[in-house]
């Protein structure tokens, strides 16, 4: 149960720090990929838990490489575009 708990908490935390990213894509996108690997172990624990299908973890997984892919693309144009990682948008 603290598993859960420690888990749970730390992919609050990871979301906070997503959200409060303003200047770097890559580090916005690396916060974004350690709340999907959280999200996998947290499946896993659950899965181990409830003696469930392993269904649900292999749909994460699939997500997080369909999110891993566009995040790649998104980063590279973004590079090539403007010759950095940094978000410029209106304020």
């Amino acid at each position: 149960m603290f598993m859960l708990t420690l888990m749970l908490f730390l992919l609050l935390f990871l979301t906070m720090l997503f959200y409060s990213t303003h200047r770097r894509l890559m580090v916005a996108l690396l916060y974004l990929e350690s709340m999907v690997l959280i999200s996998l172990m947290l499946a896993i624990f659950i899965l181990w838990q409830t003696e469930g299908t392993l269904i649900i973890f292999i749909l994460l997984l699939g997500l997080a490489v369909c999110e891993a892919s566009l995040a790649l693309s998104l980063l590279m144009s973004s590079i090539k575009i403007t010759g950095s990682d940094i978000i410029k948008y209106f304020p």
